[in-house]
């Protein structure tokens, strides 16, 4: 998973570790500091593709798309503006969707997505 230094940081202090800058390699450091992420911003949003943007752009840009009538409705995403985030969000949607029908998951990303995202 892709973590920014600074994300990490935060994360590890959450989840009691102590920061390592070297231990963002580590793959079993790095998939469970992005899970926590993911699941704390689903928690946050309630929304997956909400959540994925948030993951991509940060929380500030999210919760400022979600506060402005030009980009949400109802709390919920209508336009994400800035295109990488918009393609970021869409592939992880289309990837979420496959894994679903090729192995029979359930609720999860790709599910309770929210209208026009």
């Amino acid at each position: 998973m892709q973590l920014m230094p600074a994300t990490y940081e935060a994360v590890a202090y959450e989840l009691e570790r102590i920061p390592d800058e070297i231990m963002i390699f580590d793959p079993g450091t790095n998939i469970c500091c992005g899970v926590y992420l993911l699941s704390k911003l689903y928690e946050k949003y309630g929304c997956w593709e909400t959540a994925f943007a948030a993951y991509n752009a940060g929380e500030a840009a999210v919760d400022l798309w979600l506060s402005d009538d030009r980009y949400s409705a109802s709390g919920r995403l209508t336009y994400i503006p800035y295109s990488e985030t918009a393609g970021y969000v869409k592939k992880v949607r289309c990837a979420a969707e496959s894994y679903k029908k090729i192995y029979g998951f359930g609720n999860g990303p790709g599910q309770n997505t929210g209208e026009g995202q």
